[in-house]
């Protein structure tokens, strides 16, 4: 059964074997979600999220922690909407499986 507290986030992007300390097979580690591989991939630079904030450059956007914080969470809001739109792609397309969809 799916989550829907939480965003869909592709299942993993590198799953592996997971093994207990014993050396048995236990299963699969899960590793980063598919959601964030693609959120730290996207060709969103500090000078977009200044951009969006409503900056002229980054020498204005970086001088107070508050100022910074709105840059940086732009920054982030703008790579997992990159992500959210990359997964719906794959979606579309038929790549992702619906056992992948499990949470």
């Amino acid at each position: 059964m799916m989550d829907y507290s939480k965003p869909y986030d592709g299942g993993p992007a590198y799953p592996g074997p997971q093994f207990s300390e014993g050396g048995h097979h236990t299963g699969h580690a899960m590793g980063v979600s598919l959601r964030d591989w693609f959120a730290g991939q996207a060709p969103i630079t500090i000078a977009n999220a200044c951009s969006w904030c409503g900056y002229e450059n980054i020498f204005e956007a970086m001088n107070t922690p508050s100022q910074c914080r709105k840059v940086f969470s732009a920054m982030a809001a703008l790579r997992f909407a990159y992500a959210d739109a990359m997964i719906s792609a794959r979606d579309a397309k038929g790549v992702i499986h619906e056992t992948s969809r499990q949470g």
